[in-house]
């Protein structure tokens, strides 16, 4: 194994005034002639047998030795001179450029101190080096090394020969280093190396040649090939530019390679063959474009692969097939822009650096990343590519996943999905994308899909987005609510947002203000749908349609709003500021759905009823969208002004509509008339004067501090009080006689209808709506088959012919042959204006009959109003006995009997009324539409209301499976039935 230098330094400065002390005792009492007995044991250590004296700073701790001269040359470097006849010399090269020479001899001149500029261990006299382990040479000029320069150092096992300013070595300079295991060369200047320079060396372990000053364009075939000890090989930062096939042929226990910071280009494709215990390889900071397919394939222990800082654009499928057990890989610095599937069998990885390439991964499936596979990943850098979004592998599979670096990258928005990690502690850097928008709508509902409850620990999951253009609108609504936590908790438990100083950079209005001080109700977006000369936004927080037309020189208002949709549902409109003589209708398109209205500072002269929309709840200030529209929340909805226009008066109805809709009203800044006309709205001042604001200012015209809360009713309109007595007694008898007409009406009312239809007298009054205009059949006549002899020779003929004849469907002339029964029956109620239900014996046993009365019935049901008309025909028996549905129908809805001498006449009233003179307009409504059929036989004095059916989904599912059979997708039934449709 290489040495290591600190045990050997550490065993030095221990001994170090010990060993400089025998030194000079030696010098001066033997003269420095050659004696082993006198030379101190401590300098024969095992570990160390080279003399050595320290540094600099060495002389400032202890005194210069007797009869010696010590001081510093011109260079820096510290020395001492003792005079005598002997041969020994001295030298510690554990700091560089800076050491105490001991010189008993003529060797070096008192003016010649300087660095060695040649070596040879032979001049070390009277000192046994035969044990010494390790040799420090660098930081001198040693340029001509050769073999005999280490005769003698056998056990020799640790050489430095850094910083030299070699050019070369001769190929046999270690031949008789036998136990060499580190060789260091680092920081020379060699141009070329000999190729059997280690052939006398199958010990070595570590081989180092880093920072070489030189450009070595290449190393010599076979250079460290066959060194079966060779463990580590750094050469890095030494102007390499290419290397030969076979240079660590035979050498199988390499462990570590370090090539980084060379000028390779390209990597032989058999390069590592034999490498196959290889822990880590670093080929960083070279100028390689492509690597070979197979480089790597015998590096199946490889832990730690870095490609980084190269110039690689594209990784082959199978590059890294054979790296099973690879947990690091950096390729960072590179312009990689697809990677195929190279990351599919690197199931081990854990640690993967590929920041600063061109990466965008559009080319890997839809939902998933390269690193699908890469399930024990740690740490995930991507940072500087064009990545757009977060793949489902990275939130969902990799749950031990702490970083994921995505920092300058290309990602515009974020969704809730995009914020899921299995991981609980895992740091996601979104910090300086193209981050717009980040939309946690639906966040609250997906959080409990996903199965998160209150009771789980917070999860250590941060989402950094500083240094994002967030864009503070609509779509920003459910973030800012995140921010201001008006969400469910549980998300804050799920993630945490980190804004740190996120700002807004649009709208406008919001530039460079942080996003945890934006109010959520107050982002909106602009749609482009918008009347001309005004603007428009959609406001979440309310679903509301802002409509701004303020400032905008209008002398009208805009023709027509924007229709609500599921993002808003209401409108709110300010036309402050403008020359408006007239409110808008109505009754214009998109004006029936606002609810909120200012048109302060306009020239309005008056206010009618048909202008202020029945939804209006009403928030208006005088500030335009574009200049801090500031409608706060406790007001919003409940306040009108329509200050500082001309109006003089407002008319009863446009009073009694804002009472209890509004909580602050503004009339001021007004030429109000005080006369008898505004004598209800002085009332409604008085009544609401805690609604009112400036009440004060609200002043009849031309008198001055002639306020409203100050005046009475006779100051404004004196002797009305008479005109109102008399007018309330006459309504008071009035309505005492209307009350009475209409007592006697709702005692007889049926008797007064069919006469009034029969004698064809007042049709107006009895007539129905044009609800039915698209029907195709006035009546459906559901019957049993063994009432057909009634149905077709009495009933078809009593209605189809007369003055008013009816058009009928009937089951033998207008259904199709052959179709599926129960979807012709509900075509048939469909398309008919009433069901005539021929309710006889018969008809109770008919399964299809109660099919078709049920179908009826249900739209019936449906559209509110009478549809089902029962014709009893025959005793059908006490309605005790009858089905529960028909029981409940008949007991609380009236009928017309088969026999009745009115019989006609009320069947005809129940029927859809038909008119010879088209010129007579109905002018019905619901209410008398549903009186059309109470006919002479009372309800049991019930509710009218006919009863809920049960809730029918598929007509068939009230045939019992007895009753049915399925034959080729048509329902007919068995013979042994009596029950049928005929058809034809």
């Amino acid at each position: 194994m290489p040495l290591d230098h600190e045990p050997f330094t550490a065993l030095f400065l221990a001994r170090e005034r010990e060993i400089s002390g025998n030194v000079a005792k030696t010098c001066l009492n033997a003269s420095c002639a050659p004696d082993a007995d006198r030379i101190s044991t401590t300098m024969l250590s095992v570990a160390l047998l080279l003399l050595v004296v320290t540094c600099a700073p060495t002389l400032a701790q202890w005194s210069c030795p007797g009869n010696c001269t010590c001081g510093r040359s011109p260079k820096g470097e510290d020395y001492a001179q003792c005079p005598s006849s002997g041969d020994v010399f001295v030298i510690s090269s554990f700091l560089p450029r800076n050491f105490l020479i001991l010189s008993c001899t003529k060797w070096m001149g008192k003016s010649d101190f300087g660095l060695l500029k040649d070596f040879n261990i032979g001049q070390v006299q009277s000192v046994d080096l035969s044990r010494l382990k390790m040799l420090n040479l660098w930081s001198n000029r040693l340029l001509n090394l050769t073999r005999g320069s280490f005769s003698g150092l056998s056990a020799l096992e640790s050489l430095d020969l850094s910083i030299n300013g070699m050019l070369k070595l001769q190929e046999d300079t270690f031949q008789d280093l036998g136990k060499l295991k580190l060789v260091s060369l680092n920081a020379n200047n060699f141009k070329e190396l000999p190729g059997t320079l280690f052939r006398g060396n199958p010990m070595l372990e570590s081989f180092h040649l880093h920072e070489n000053r030189q450009i070595l364009k290449t190393l010599p075939a076979g250079l460290l090939a066959n060194l079966t000890s060779l463990q580590g090989v750094y050469m890095h930062r030494s102007s390499i530019e290419s290397l030969p096939e076979d240079l660590f042929w035979g050498s199988t226990k390499l462990i570590n390679i370090t090539l980084y910071g060379n000028k390779l280009t390209k990597l032989p494709a058999r390069l590592f063959r034999d490498a196959t215990k290889l822990l880590e390889l670093d080929l960083s900071s070279n100028k390689i474009q492509d690597l070979p397919d197979g480089v790597f394939s015998s590096l199946y222990k490889l832990r730690v692969l870095r490609l980084g800082k190269n110039r690689l654009t594209t990784l082959n499928q199978y590059l890294f097939a054979s790296l099973v057990k690879l947990d690091t890989l950096d390729l960072e610095h590179n312009t990689l822009s697809t990677t195929a599937r190279a990351f599919e069998r690197l199931v081990n990885l854990q640690e993967a650096s590929l920041s600063h390439n061109k990466l965008s991964f559009s080319d890997s499936m839809a939902l998933f990343s390269p690193f699908r596979n890469c399930v024990k990943m740690r740490n995930l850098r991507l940072a500087n590519n064009s990545i757009q979004s977060i793949f489902s592998d990275w939130s969902l599979t990799m749950s031990e996943l702490k970083l994921l670096d995505l920092r300058y990258n290309n990602f515009s928005f974020l969704m809730v999905d995009d914020l899921r990690f299995t991981s609980e502690h895992i740091t996601l850097d979104l910090r300086h994308n193209n981050i717009r928008n980040i939309n946690l709508y639906g966040a609250d509902q997906l959080i409990r899909a996903w199965g998160y409850n209150s009771n789980e620990p917070a999860r250590d999951v941060k989402i950094l987005i500083e240094d994002n253009p967030m864009q503070c609108d609509c779509n920003a609504y459910f973030f800012a609510r995140y921010l201001e936590y008006k969400v469910d908790p549980m998300l804050h438990i799920m993630f945490n947002i980190v804004p740190d100083n996120l700002k807004c950079a649009s709208p406008p209005d919001f530039a460079g203000i942080p996003v945890t001080r934006i109010k959520s109700e107050k982002l909106s977006c602009e749609i482009n749908s918008c009347p001309e000369r005004c603007s428009c936004h959609m406001r979440p927080h309310d679903k509301a349609l802002l409509v701004d037309c303020t400032n905008r020189g209008l002398m009208e208002p805009p023709r027509w709003l924007p229709p609500t949709n599921k993002l808003f549902n209401h409108t709110e409109l300010w036309l402050v500021g403008n020359g408006l003589i007239n409110l808008p209708d109505v009754s214009w398109p998109g004006y029936a759905n606002v609810t909120l209205v200012d048109a302060s500072y306009n020239n309005l002269g008056s206010v009618n009823i048909s202008q202020l929309p029945p939804g209006l709840k009403v928030s208006i200030y005088n500030k335009t969208m574009n200049s801090d529209v500031n409608i706060e929340e406790g007001n919003r909805g409940k306040t009108l002004k329509l200050n500082h226009n001309n109006l003089t008066h407002l008319d009863t109805p446009v009073l009694e509509f804002l009472t209890n809709r509004t909580t602050n009203i503004s009339l001021h800044s007004n030429p109000w008339r005080c006369d008898c006309q505004n004598r209800d709205m002085l009332a409604f001042l008085q009544a609401q004067f805690k609604q009112i604001n400036q009440l004060g200012n609200v002043t009849c015209n031309g008198v001055e501090n002639h306020t409203f809360t100050e005046l009475k009713a006779d100051d404004i309109c004196p002797g009305h009080s008479g005109l109102i007595v008399a007018t309330s007694t006459t309504l008071a008898v009035a309505g005492i006689l209307l009350g009475t007409l209409a007592a006697l009406y709702y005692r007889y009312n049926r008797e007064v209808k069919v006469w009034l239809y029969a004698k064809n007298i007042f049709l107006w009054f009895v007539t129905e709506e044009e609800l039915d205009k698209d029907k195709l059949y006035d009546a459906f006549i559901s019957y049993s088959h063994k009432d057909e002899d009634f149905v077709v020779n009495e009933l078809v003929p009593g209605l189809e012919n007369g003055p008013a004849p009816f058009k009928l469907c009937l089951h033998f002339r207008d259904w199709v042959a052959g179709e599926f029964i129960p979807t012709q029956i509900a075509r048939s109620v469909d398309d008919s204006r009433r069901t005539l239900v021929v309710l006889s014996p018969n008809f109770l046993e008919s399964v299809w009959g109660r099919m078709e009365f049920r179908t009826a019935h249900k739209q019936a049901l449906s559209e509110g109003r009478a549809r089902v008309i029962l014709l009893v025909y025959g005793d059908v028996g006490p309605i005790d006995s009858l089905d529960p549905e028909l029981k409940a129908y008949l007991s609380m809805n009236t009928y017309v009997k088969w026999g009745d001498p009115w019989f006609w006449d009320k069947l005809r009233y129940a029927l859809p009324h038909r008119f010879k003179d088209h010129k007579v307009r109905g002018n019905t409504n619901k209410g008398v539409l549903n009186d059309k059929m109470e006919l002479v036989y009372p309800s049991n004095g019930l509710s009218a209301t006919t009863p809920p059916a049960e809730i029918i989904i598929n007509p068939m599912l009230i045939i019992g499976d007895k009753e049915k059979v399925k034959l080729n997708d048509h329902i007919n039934f068995k013979r042994d039935t009596n029950d049928y449709i005929k058809s034809v």
